[in-house]
């Protein structure tokens, strides 16, 4: 059993050197990064206001709606145009 492990053993190491696993997809990827904005702008919409997560969600869909604009470009402009801590604004 153990002589059969350790073949085993090897012959998965060399195949993960040879075909090294992709940790995301693109697409996935993207969609990390997609939502990683959205949820910046969400913690900052509660700072802000003084809200729930939920609240702060449905304050951001209102305004996809209500602009029929993506919850990432929503989010990218509300970051973008937020205040840093001393008076300074944010590069673009």
């Amino acid at each position: 059993m153990e002589e059969h492990a350790d073949s085993i053993s090897r012959i998965l190491r060399l195949a993960l050197r040879l075909h090294p696993p992709e940790n995301y997809p693109e697409h996935l990827r993207s969609a990390l990064k997609s939502r990683a904005v959205i949820d910046a702008a969400v913690s900052l919409i509660m700072v802000q206001n003084r809200c729930s997560r939920d609240q702060a969600m449905e304050l951001l869909h209102l305004a996809a709606c209500a602009t029929d604009t993506r919850l990432h470009t929503i989010a990218t402009d509300i970051l973008s145009s937020a205040e840093l801590p001393g008076g300074g604004v944010r590069p673009e």
